[in-house]
């Protein structure tokens, strides 16, 4: 926290850990959401921040959510998908949508997104 706040300030740092605190709830729940339906995927989604390496020293991160597939462990896992918030907001909307259907039928699953066509 003291390096980001160095670099860009206590407002915007605050801002930052703010932003990331409301943030991070959205992402557990994701993986929540994940867990039961998706379960034996080894999906996993993880609030990240991200920074520009040529503006590193005045530029504020960005948080990203990126989506893991993997085998279990740290580091066997491979990045299959990275989102920024509102692209990972949607797909929220979208999974909580899917978890609804789930609940009440397992067997008729759609992970299309809406307005996507099916035969896709």
């Amino acid at each position: 926290m003291d390096s980001i706040q160095d670099r860009i300030g206590q407002e915007r740092a605050q801002e930052f850990v703010e932003l990331f605190g409301r943030t991070l709830p959205l992402v557990e729940e994701a993986n929540l959401i994940t867990s039961a339906v998706r379960r034996q995927e080894g999906l996993r989604f993880q609030l990240e921040a991200c920074s520009d390496i040529v503006t590193f020293s005045t530029d504020e991160p960005e948080l990203i959510v990126r989506l893991y597939r993997g085998g279990g462990k740290l580091g066997d896992e491979t990045v299959i998908d990275v989102s920024e918030l509102p692209q990972f907001r949607e797909r929220l909307s979208h999974m909580r949508q899917v978890y609804a259907e789930f609940q009440a039928d397992p067997n008729e699953l759609d992970f299309t997104r809406p307005g996507q066509d099916r035969s896709e």
